[in-house]
């Protein structure tokens, strides 16, 4: 998150769920993971129908920004933009090339 921070600079943090998710100042709704791969999974599929309700009840239209530390599988890359969220994977250099 303080990475995102810095390029993006984060309002407020609300949960969904258990889950932390950043607002951003300018209303972007950030999803940051600190996981070594993601995969599109029905859990996936699950918790981006919740993203996607919490940035539509935010009024803005809020755009959705997903942030990975690791790596991003095609399908969900694939998934997520569909959905016309952005992807940004290896964000924390790590033991993966």
């Amino acid at each position: 998150m303080d990475q995102i921070h810095e390029k993006t600079p984060i309002a407020r943090i609300v949960m969904l769920h258990d889950f932390p998710i950043c607002v951003a100042k300018d209303g972007t709704i950030i999803v940051a993971l600190q996981w070594d791969y993601a995969a599109w999974t029905s859990g996936a599929a699950s918790f981006t129908d919740e993203v996607q309700k919490l940035a539509a009840k935010s009024g803005q239209s809020a755009h959705v920004s997903v942030g990975l530390s690791g790596e991003v599988s095609p399908r969900l890359r694939e998934e997520l933009e569909k959905r016309g969220m952005t992807v940004q994977d290896r964000l924390v250099p790590g033991p993966l090339k």
